[in-house]
């Protein structure tokens, strides 16, 4: 599992007073939050690390095995380009807990990260959807900028709407040997159209498998639906965070999610077993 959103999210809620849904509470997102400071190797694709320490909590012999995963790290220069589809909820919910200003927020910092060969359009919906900002090379600033100035909130949540002509804008802009991705940001909260992930889970699959990766950002603490966000990440072979803060945004928009601009491998697994014998 690769989806870190669950500590970031918990944490808000304990700041705004309140316990955490239990079924939010995803140990595996908790440990993928921190850095592991594993060493990245420098001719090898990836390499694997494993180490163990007595178990701090019981007192018999009873220990913690830790095995991690660390990526080759490829420059900016080395990247190869990437073809960005963002789809942005604008909607009446997104006016609360500073939702949009965060929006506006992230978007400016990924703008800045990206390449000047990166391509990028801009999804919005609420009661529909509509294409704010055709596929536009990133040397084009101020054309983005003016885009990312136009959004405005209002209206219902017709995720269902945003991610369909999202889709339909990705598969327009695909090139091979390109990284082609869809970004949600939302508070994954949809009352018109299909309300459900399951909906558009079968457009997310045949997308994943020709290359369109769906990476979901949450951002908001009321009317949020962390299911519908982890859901769709993962059917779409992407990731799943949360933006809390300026410096969550400046994380998560600037590092994690320009480091998953590049795949250097898919599909891996890694497999423990243990000799019963000692």
């Amino acid at each position: 599992d690769v989806d870190a959103a669950s500590y970031t999210l918990a944490r808000n809620w304990l700041l705004n007073g309140s316990l955490p849904d239990p079924a939010g509470v995803r140990v595996e997102e908790f440990v993928n939050h921190f850095d592991q400071d594993y060493q990245n190797p420098t001719h090898d694709t990836f390499a694997v690390y494993a180490d163990g320490a007595p178990h701090p909590f019981v007192s018999d012999d009873t220990y913690v095995l830790r095995i991690g995963i660390a990526a080759r790290e490829v420059s900016e220069r080395e990247r190869d380009d990437a073809n960005l589809t963002i789809v942005v909820d604008v909607s009446g919910s997104m006016n609360a807990d500073g939702k949009f200003d965060t929006v506006i927020e992230s978007l400016e910092i990924l703008v800045d990260e990206l390449g000047p060969n990166d391509t990028i359009s801009i999804i919005s919906y609420s009661d529909d959807a509509r294409v704010v900002l055709e596929p536009t090379d990133v040397r084009d600033l101020n054309e983005i900028d003016d885009a990312i100035g136009r959004l405005r909130t209002g209206g219902s949540t017709n995720a269902e709407a945003g991610l369909s002509l999202g889709f339909d804008v990705a598969d327009e802009m695909f090139e091979r040997n390109t990284n082609n991705k869809i970004i949600l940001i939302s508070d994954g909260v949809a009352n018109v159209g299909n309300t459900t992930a399951g909906g558009i889970f079968e457009r997310i699959s045949e997308s994943s498998r020709r290359g369109i990766d769906l990476i979901a950002i949450g951002v908001g603490i009321s009317d949020y639906n962390d299911v519908l966000l982890e859901q769709l990440a993962n059917q779409g072979d992407g990731f799943y965070a949360y933006v809390g803060s300026s410096s969550e945004a400046e994380r998560i928009f600037a590092t994690d999610l320009v480091a998953a601009l590049q795949v250097v491998a898919e599909e891996s697994k890694i497999q423990v077993e243990f000799n019963d014998n000692n």
